[in-house]
């Protein structure tokens, strides 16, 4: 069945609350697109012009307010109703025109937004699409650390996750043929017990879910689930996505792929239900790495960098940034040091954990 499209303007004037983001002088200009309409109701015309407004820019602050005003160019045509919509998600609707509404972004999460009308009419429906990006309006902390203790870490481990656990810390270290899965004593560094992950497969971040340890691969897209007190392989999964890191906030699972975006995962049968966009108030935040849920929050390692983002879950924004810089002295790096990865988080006792790929420290800290 063809879609129906009727002659209508999208207008969208917008309300800028920053001047950090670049005007576009296409504001004025219009896109005109026909669409041939069904015979039956064609009225002896072969075409119609459904008319978009293109947005002035964008990029936008999620505290902006967007005016939407429609109206039809012709009153002889009738419709059912009409649906604003995010992310096909209907906002709002009218079953009548003139409509004017204020989109109020400050109720949305940030990133890449698809912003839809939907007209529909006698069972059919016509719709125009236009994409913007959402930048957050929090202006990130900048927080320092202080080493509360300072504890033996195995120099060979190439961290790729890390978690705590009843006075325990539990490690996944990577590279192919070398990935494993470790229980260790942090006070110590010994390592009480190791199970090396399946084949060549690159090991990377791990997560605790109802006693049970979850772990993700590098680019298998394969994930495995074992048994918490003995590392028996129970399952074994799959995703369509690298995997870089993984927590939990007890409901659900969140995996980085090496980009902005962080998968939400169902823990059960580990489909995707929602992806995250993680941006700051410049720009969409890359090369997000092991997280740890930690009261509310995620906090991500940023690869190659001595940054953790704090992210807030509902929202992808970042709130804070906590430099590390130097937290390893130089005179405990080899050339074999690679960079800042582990972060694990005592609830009980308010404990943050961190050391890095092949660093010979494990570091308690504190942020301010």
């Amino acid at each position: 069945m063809k879609k129906l499209f009727f002659p209508i303007l999208f207008a969208f004037l917008w309300f800028s609350c920053t001047e950090n983001l670049q005007k576009n002088d296409d504001s004025q200009q219009k896109t005109e697109v026909e669409k041939k309409l069904d015979s039956s109701t064609a009225k002896k015309e072969n075409f119609l012009s459904f008319e978009i407004a293109k947005p002035a820019k964008k990029n936008y602050i999620s505290s902006e307010k967007i005016k939407i005003s429609v109206k039809l160019e012709k009153k002889e045509y009738s419709f059912d109703s009409l649906q604003f919509c995010v992310d096909n998600q209907r906002v709002t609707s009218t079953k009548k025109l003139p409509f004017n509404f204020f989109w109020d972004t400050r109720k949305s999460s940030v990133g890449k937004k698809k912003i839809s009308l939907i007209l529909f009419s006698q069972g059919k429906k016509s719709e125009q699409d236009t994409e913007i990006s959402l930048f957050s309006d929090v202006l990130p902390l900048i927080q320092k650390y202080k080493i509360v203790k300072t504890f033996p870490h195995d120099e060979a481990a190439f961290t790729q996750g890390l978690f705590y656990d009843k006075g325990f810390l539990y490690e996944a270290t990577g590279m192919e043929g070398e990935s494993t899965l470790r229980k260790v004593k942090f006070e110590t560094g010994e390592i009480l017990q190791s199970f090396t992950v399946h084949g060549n497969e690159f090991g990377e971040g791990i997560a605790l879910f109802e006693n049970k340890i979850i772990q993700i691969t590098w680019q298998s897209n394969v994930g495995y689930v074992y048994e918490k007190e003995n590392f028996k392989q129970l399952q074994k999964f799959t995703y369509n996505h690298e995997g870089w890191g993984i927590t939990t906030d007890g409901k659900n699972l969140f995996v980085s792929d090496g980009t902005h975006k962080i998968h939400v995962l169902e823990p059960q049968t580990f489909s995707e239900v929602g992806i995250i966009e993680v941006f700051d108030h410049r720009e969409a935040v890359q090369k997000l790495n092991e997280l740890e849920f930690i009261e509310g929050e995620i906090f991500a390692n940023i690869w190659q960098t001595e940054k953790i983002a704090r992210i807030d879950v509902k929202t992808g924004k970042v709130i804070a940034y906590i430099d590390l810089k130097g937290i390893l002295p130089e005179s405990d790096r080899t050339e074999k040091t690679d960079v800042l990865n582990g972060i694990a988080y005592d609830s009980a006792t308010k404990r943050i954990f961190v050391t890095g790929k092949r660093w010979k420290k494990l570091f308690e800290i504190k942020i301010f």
